[in-house]
This record gives structure tokens, sequence and C-alpha cells, in this order.
């Protein structure tokens, strides 16, 4: 079972935060306080990262099904399931394998695939991190997760995450790594029928908008919203951005 903070909040249901690759639920911590007042919230650590167990043969699909449990054995209900970078690829497994576990997704700074070279540069990054280890590639990690503007007004946070960052398990991280080089859900998410948000930071070079665009053709109804001044991880860049675009583009539909 993974680990997670469970955030006691409004009656509205229930909110699984799915956050990504290398890093843990503390991804979260700007953005929990926005949603709590209208929701219960479980921020879970996915396997092998913060607190939770590796799992063997770590693919998308499994992690996903892992969230599957929580939601079935903790939650007891569909929840609205909001999923950022490595997250989000999770959270549109999990929308395909368990659509009657989710009843809302939002999609935030991810896409359903990589590109076609995707198994080999995944594949390379694995091998970095492998040989060099993950903290000597904390500052490179930092500039795509961040604005520079962000990362100079905001030191303490990002020091969190480069901490959380290069406390990382090796082999969990290339395990990541290779599940999202593997990872092609191009067809499969044409079958989600829940209401779907996408959101995309202006400057994430990781996954820009041609991979929210991407999305948004392929998941019926879904909504694709971009922020301005604003890298990777727009859930601590922008918490209360993020939290304004959910409520009108997802929460308001469900």
């Amino acid at each position: 079972m993974l680990e997670f903070d469970r955030h006691p909040g409004g009656d509205g249901g229930a909110v699984v935060l799915l956050h990504s690759l290398g890093l843990d639920r503390s991804v979260f911590d700007e953005l929990v306080p926005f949603l709590t007042p209208r929701f219960e919230v479980f921020a879970p650590d996915l396997p092998g990262h913060g607190a939770s167990p590796g799992i063997d043969g770590m693919t998308n699909e499994a992690i996903a099904d892992q969230v599957a449990d929580l939601i079935q054995d903790v939650i007891g209900e569909p929840s609205l399931v909001i999923g950022l970078s490595m997250g989000g690829c999770v959270a549109q497994a999990l929308a395909v394998r368990h659509p009657k576990l989710v009843r809302g997704l939002g999609l935030l700074d991810t896409t359903c695939w990589y590109g076609a070279e995707a198994v080999q540069n995944w594949e390379a990054r694995a091998q970095m991190g492998l040989d060099q280890g993950l903290a000597s590639l904390a500052d490179t990690q930092i500039a795509r997760w961040f604005t520079p503007e962000f990362v100079q007004g905001n030191p303490s946070v990002v020091e969190r995450f480069r901490e959380v960052w290069s406390g990382t398990e090796l082999a969990t991280y290339a395990g990541a790594c290779r599940a999202m080089g593997a990872l092609d859900l191009r067809d499969a998410i044409a079958d989600i029928e829940v209401p779907t948000a996408i959101v995309v930071g202006a400057d994430d070079v990781a996954t820009d908008i041609t991979h929210a665009e991407a999305m948004r053709q392929r998941i019926p109804g879904a909504t694709l919203q971009v922020i301005p001044n604003c890298a990777h991880l727009s859930a601590a860049e922008h918490p209360e951005t993020v939290a304004e675009l959910l409520d009108t583009e997802l929460f308001a539909r469900v």
C-alpha cells in the first residue's frame, strides 16, 4: 500500500494528488490549502518515492494499479485525480484501466507520449542518474521545474525540492525513467469519459504545450489552459492559479 497524507476538508468528495518523477507528495504542499475548503485531499507517495516501498516491474500501468488500490481500499468512492508530470501519466492510465474509480481528471504539465525517441532518451536519463547520482543533476532539474524568477524569490521551496530529489533511490529513478520511456497512451485516452482539465506552464520545456494539445485533441471534451510565467511544476510555482483553473475547468463540471 502506498504511504499517503490525508488532509481533512469539505464535503465535496476526495481529491487524489499524484506527484512527479523523483519527488514526493510534498510537491503539493502549496496547492493543498486551496483544495481543502471544498475537498478531502489524499496525497500519496508513488512507488519507490518518498516513504512508499518500491515495486517490481515499474511501469506506468503498475503504478496506476497501486493508486487504484488506494482509492478502492482507503477512500472507497470514485475520486477526482490530479496528476503532475509523471503523476499525470499515471492519472491517465488510472482513468483508462479503472474508469469506475475516477470522476474527473486534472492533468498538469504532462503528456500521453514522449515521442518517437522516448525509449532511448529516457534510458539515457536513467543511465545518467545511475552513473552520476541524482544530487549532481539537481541544478538541471531545478532549471526545468521553475522559472528563474521563482528560483530567485523562493530559495527555501527550491531547496526543499532539491533535497527530496537528491534523496530518491537510484533504482526507483531509473525504473520510473524507463516507465516514462515506454509510455504510449495516445489511443487509450480516447476512451476517457470523465471531465478532464489540462493545464500547462507557458515556459514548460519538459512537456510543452504541444504535449498538452495532443491530449486535448484525444480526450473527449477536455479543456486546455496555459499559465504565463510558469515552468514545469505549476502546482508548486502557481498553486493558486492552478486551483482556480481546476475549479472552473474541472470541479464545476463534476
